[in-house]
């Protein structure tokens, strides 16, 4: 049997309200579309979500967006998904990025390794609370799409750490990730 969200799985007498469900007038209510399954032990009735929310937790890998950069030392980020998940994240989660983070050697200024929209992969180094701290201290993380300051148009990969911008000839350091360009990775 499969639920979609809003079916009646069964009524109170029968089983309690597990995961993923819901009571309403003496029934139990499905949340997700998914496989009911029930628990005899417990009484209640769980509902497996064919497509799982995903939840952020340590050492997830999770594409953002840098939506804020405060000189000198912390950048906000908007959390789009968590890699190698199918779904988006569901609410809008915002991790922080400490400039101590950003990769293994002392850096003076942040805005020389980020800047405000460009998208990153970081890595989630704690998610007790919100917002949760990244790191992009690896050689798979770091900014994997960018814009040229002057004209807003995508930058090119010149060398290790430099982005060209083929319209205005303008060039840009970043702490860029060895995907950088690559659009399949997300």
């Amino acid at each position: 049997m499969i639920t979609i969200t809003g079916d009646k799985i069964c009524t109170l007498e029968e089983f309690l309200p597990g995961e993923n469900t819901y009571e309403y007038d003496g029934e139990v209510i499905s949340t997700v579309v998914g496989i009911p399954l029930k628990d005899f032990s417990t009484r209640k009735v769980h509902v497996k979500p064919f497509n799982e929310i995903p939840i952020i937790k340590e050492g997830d890998k999770v594409v953002g967006k840098i939506v804020d950069v405060k000189y000198p030392a912390i950048a906000l980020v908007k959390i789009i998904k968590i890699l190698n998940k199918k779904r988006f994240v569901a609410s809008i989660p915002y991790g922080v990025l400490y400039v101590g983070n950003i990769k293994n050697e002392a850096i003076i200024d942040i805005r020389k390794e980020i800047a405000y929209g460009d998208i990153i992969i970081a890595k989630v180094i704690y998610a007790g609370k919100v917002p949760v701290q990244l790191a992009t201290n690896e050689e798979d993380l770091g900014v994997i799409y960018a814009y040229c300051y002057n004209c807003n148009l995508p930058l090119k990969h010149h060398e290790e750490n430099k982005l060209i911008c083929e319209n205005c000839g303008r060039i840009e350091l970043r702490k860029i990730s060895k995907y950088y360009g690559r659009g399949d990775i997300i």
